[in-house]
């Protein structure tokens, strides 16, 4: 009961400041009783305190030696987190970053099509390797979360095909088809409480995953569950073609289908472009028009602009990230010309120097001292930094 307490000291005080004025004449007996009225009141209206507007009783944890006040609980100091991160996991925050590229799942494996045993297999494969994923998005502004010791890496699929993301007709309504994308991811999920998929789905026009009465159903699905809806064109668009030199017709490719899936979701929710064929407008200006943009009236923002890849990418804290050309690895074993994601796993193997190991704060990025001179120059600044990060060189 510290507020009481300090209260009625201060009455106290008071009180005898007042005896003291009034001369011998105040007897102490009277002095007592206006003390114990005093206090009697304090733990009355204390007691009013620990109850709610609607007449409820509040708990008063002061009452309990087991309840710890949450003022006297001090948090950890930063050279206190450094001093916890554990180095013998050798974390590098500078290290790279796999963004695999999928396109579908189906029966037959092909050059772009992944069974779904196969998709099975890569996801516990590289969770048993220790990689966790994480969302492009967070994967860009550097926020991602995931065990010190880990890996993160990226999902994204490509063109929004039927067997990305299925529903069943049940006897009980609509069910995932557990042989889709989706279904498998959802499926490794429950499986392993530390796997949050988040992948990313590049959808275009106005049919995204085939089944045309679902759309709406599909896509809220998704941002509910922590995927990402990305923008691949309204019509795969080739920013090749000559036509493309011309940013309002850029702005018409990407604007036209945020607007489509704007309908369905929350406006700025698609704020991500994979490249159809991974081409651009040889046009300065129009390849500006890939970033931002309006279209009869919408706005887009593309925080995160995808290649068709062939290798990992930077750190989101490395001196030459570019979230606007990131490249991506090919998550397949047909035609990958020793590029593809077995091919980038062993090599990390190797190498693990080369390989993003998380410290496990979210706030602090780690990094060796042989690596130091490649931090953007924001974390070159040493201190609090931006979205109050702290650099932690280690040797």
């Amino acid at each position: 009961m510290k507020k009481v307490t300090s209260i009625l000291m201060g009455s106290l005080v008071s009180l005898i400041l007042l005896v003291g004025c009034s001369g011998p004449v105040q007897d102490m007996e009277e002095v007592e009783s206006q003390t114990a009225v005093i206090e009697e009141e304090l733990i009355e209206d204390a007691s009013a305190e620990n109850a709610s507007v609607d007449g409820t009783e509040v708990e008063d944890s002061s009452t309990d030696p087991n309840k710890v006040d949450e003022q006297t609980v001090m948090e950890p100091t930063l050279e206190e987190r450094m001093t916890a991160i554990d180095l013998s996991l050798k974390p590098n925050e500078l290290g790279k970053v796999m963004v695999l590229m999928y396109h579908n799942i189906g029966d037959e494996e092909k050059t772009w099509v992944r069974t779904p045993d196969n998709f099975r297999r890569d996801l516990e494969t590289l969770y048993t390797k220790g990689y966790r994923p994480v969302s492009l998005v967070d994967y860009v502004g550097g926020s991602f979360d995931i065990p010190a010791g880990t890996t993160p890496f990226v999902l994204t699929f490509d063109d929004g095909n039927e067997n990305n993301f299925r529903y069943l007709e049940t006897d009980i309504g609509w069910g995932i088809d557990p042989e889709c994308a989706v279904g498998i991811l959802e499926s490794f999920r429950k499986e392993h409480e530390d796997f949050n998929p988040q992948a990313t789905f590049f959808v275009y026009g106005s049919r995204p995953f085939r089944q045309e009465e679902l759309v709406e159903k599909k896509l809220k699905f998704l941002v509910d569950n922590d995927y990402v809806v990305g923008n691949h064109s309204w019509g795969h668009d080739d920013y090749k073609e000559e036509k493309y030199n011309d940013p309002q017709m850029v702005m018409a490719s990407l604007g036209k289908n945020v607007a489509f899936l704007e309908t369905f979701l929350e406006a700025g929710t698609v704020n991500t472009l994979a490249l159809p064929y991974g081409h651009r407008p040889k046009d300065d200006a129009a390849e500006m028009a890939l970033f931002d943009g309006n279209y009869e009236g919408t706005e887009y923002e593309n925080v995160a602009v995808l290649n068709v890849g062939w290798d990992p990418y930077k750190s989101p804290y490395h001196m030459d990230f570019n979230p606007r050309s990131i490249h991506r690895v090919r998550a397949s074993e047909t035609n990958v010309d020793n590029v593809g994601l077995y091919d980038w796993l062993a090599y990390f193997d190797k190498h693990p120097s080369q390989r993003y190991i998380s410290d496990g704060d979210l706030e602090i990025v780690t990094v060796p001292e042989s690596k130091a001179d490649s931090l953007s120059e924001a974390y070159m600044m040493g201190g609090e930094l931006v979205d109050h990060k702290f650099v932690y060189v280690v040797e």
